[in-house]
């Protein structure tokens, strides 16, 4: 499954001009090691548009279909950002 959430995370940059980042990050315990079969996946849109656009890609049918039957959960969160600092 990483392998596949890597891919559509690289090809929603490339191909969404609106997805400003799209993270796949693995969880960690706190002494640093991975959380077995976890992953947690952050995107970060220009607007609301473009995340609406996102919702729209041709992909995420067959994205979804792969990936579902794989999940124990699934959340999903949307936020707006009140404040964003980068370096």
């Amino acid at each position: 499954m990483l392998d596949i959430l890597r891919e559509h995370a690289r090809l929603t940059v490339e191909q969404e001009p609106g997805c400003l980042r799209f993270e796949v990050l693995q969880p960690v315990n706190e002494n640093g090691s991975a959380i077995p079969e976890r992953l947690m996946l952050t995107e970060l849109y220009a607007d609301e548009n473009a995340a609406a656009a996102h919702a729209k890609n041709p992909r995420l049918p067959t994205l979804l279909a792969r990936i579902r039957p794989l999940l124990n959960e699934e959340k999903v969160t949307r936020t707006i950002a009140l404040a964003s600092f980068t370096r």
